[in-house]
């Protein structure tokens, strides 16, 4: 199940980052093999976790969240991988300094940029999580207000 949110997340993150900043896919005059293959690679991908959306096939709990965020940081780990010990790609996750999108196109400080990075990452995880787990936001929510109808069952739900 966690592989399934994950991949619905993963998925529909690289595909909208794709089709944000085409720079990636459509860096040639004529669309060669390559780019096409990311051009539909990118769009199945977007398609795919929407469908995995709709047709309710992810759970989106609070309870995951750990297992979902160990998937992340293995995704980040794999690219630090990539950058510093396979040296296949210098930017693969567009995080590191003076990339293409942070120099170039926002021109803003690294830090600022890592700190951008990593609040959007974070708000579109809780994203679905505050959609997908009603019963449990609206049960904390009860409780901040004082009108709790039964608190051990939200600190169950929050634990499990």
């Amino acid at each position: 199940m966690v592989l399934l949110i994950y991949c619905t997340f993963h998925g529909r993150l690289c595909a909208v980052i794709f089709f944000a900043y085409p720079g990636v896919g459509y860096n040639n005059e004529i669309i060669l093999f390559e780019n096409l293959y990311s051009i539909v690679t990118h769009a199945l991908l977007l398609t795919m976790s929407i469908t995995l959306i709709v047709l309710k096939a992810t759970d989106f709990k609070y309870k995951h969240m750990g297992k979902l965020a160990l998937c992340f940081t293995l995704t980040f780990v794999y690219g630090l991988v990539q950058i510093f010990l396979l040296k296949t790609q210098e930017d693969p996750m567009y995080f590191m300094p003076n990339g293409d999108i942070q120099a170039d196109i926002l021109n803003i400080s690294y830090g600022l940029y890592l700190f951008l990075y990593i609040l959007l990452i974070v708000v579109y995880v809780n994203i679905f999580h505050l959609i997908g787990d009603k019963a449990t936001v609206k049960k904390l929510f009860k409780k901040r207000s004082g009108k709790e109808d039964d608190i051990s069952d939200a600190e169950s739900t929050l634990t499990a």
